[in-house]
């Protein structure tokens, strides 16, 4: 074989390995509404209730991040 046939046939081969066992994900998770409520307290706290509306896959975890609380109690 010459060296552009065996190339060729090395990029195939690649090609269908990739294929084959290559993990494909269509996770198409969707916030569609989120409303934040806040009741603040006569102490000067507040609560906060957040609701969100989605459509998400099964398994999907979610994970909310609260940054910057600084001396939230």
């Amino acid at each position: 074989m010459n060296k552009r046939i065996r190339r060729l046939l090395g990029i195939g081969v690649a090609f269908l390995f990739s294929m084959a066992f290559g993990e494909t994900v269509f996770a198409e998770n969707e916030l569609s509404d989120m409303t934040i409520e806040v009741e603040l307290q006569e102490d000067g706290s507040g609560i906060v209730t957040e609701h969100r509306k989605m459509i998400m896959d099964d398994g999907t975890e979610l994970y909310i991040v609260l940054d910057d609380l600084q001396d939230s109690a």
